[in-house]
Order: structure tokens, then sequence, then C-alpha cells
């Protein structure tokens, strides 16, 4: 899903919103929304735990299986980043 949604958020917020296609009090409105909300937590959740499970595996792949198999330190982070995420989507 993040690879779907994450070049159309990359668009608006990088490229849209600079070249003034979008308003950014329309942008942050959308943001504010509880689905905006939601839509930007499974976006940065799914994210993160897809990236900790390539770095993971890649570990393994290039010779280094006991970092590969300390698989709490690769998913614990992406559980942090998750709440971090979840906490600054709340304080929005």
């Amino acid at each position: 899903m993040s690879a779907v949604f994450m070049p159309v958020t990359v668009f608006l917020i990088g490229i849209a919103v600079p070249a003034g296609w979008v308003d950014q009090e329309e942008l942050l409105d959308a943001v504010r929304h509880p689905l905006g909300r939601v839509y930007l937590f499974l976006l940065v959740s799914l994210s993160l735990f897809h990236g900790a499970h390539r770095i993971r595996y890649a570990l393994v792949d290039l010779g280094f299986p006991a970092l590969g198999r300390r698989q709490w330190l690769f998913y614990g982070l992406a559980v942090v980043g998750t709440l971090v995420c979840g906490w600054l989507l709340v304080r929005l």
C-alpha cells in the first residue's frame, strides 16, 4: 500500500504545494480531517515496517546473520516510529 500511495503524497507535498497548484491551507485541512490522519498514520507505519523487514533481510543476505536475528531491534524501531507518528498526528 505504501508503494501505491507514497508517490501521490510526495507529489502533493513536494511538487503541487510549492508550485501553487494546491493551497497549503487546503492540504492542512485535509490532514487535520480524521481520515487524513488515518491515511498518514497507515502510510508511515506501513513504510516503517516494510523498511525494517527489508533492512533485516538485506543484512542476512550480505552475510551478517547475527544482526538479522536481532529482529526485535528492527521491528522495535518501527513500533517506536509508529507510536511517535500517532502521537504527532493526535497533537496536530
